[in-house]
């Protein structure tokens, strides 16, 4: 239950004077503990940005190959309406078609 004590170097809160006076030695502490949080921020905001990329990269992806899909369809729909107008046309003129 007390094992984190080894680890602490003060002595506040068992003394006579209040718990906010600190020596300036132990000032240390408190930053390794802030550091801490800071690296898990620092690995989050790295992984958010990871994701970020790739879904970035995944509804470009998207995007390209939705466009894709609609210019093959719009060269295919062409290319079967200029057939039925050259079938159209060749039977205005009165040429026989296969």
């Amino acid at each position: 239950m007390y094992s984190q004590t080894f680890l602490v170097t003060s002595v506040r809160g068992s003394g006579f004077e209040p718990t906010i006076a600190a020596r300036s030695a132990l000032i240390v502490i408190g930053f390794m503990k802030a550091a801490f949080g800071f690296l898990f921020a620092l690995a989050f905001a790295g992984l958010a940005a990871l994701a970020a990329f790739f879904a970035g990269a995944f509804f470009t992806a998207a995007f390209f190959a939705g466009a894709f899909l609609v210019a093959i369809l719009l060269v295919l729909v062409n290319k079967i309406l200029f057939q039925m107008y050259l079938i159209t046309i060749s039977n205005q003129l009165g040429y026989a078609h296969m």
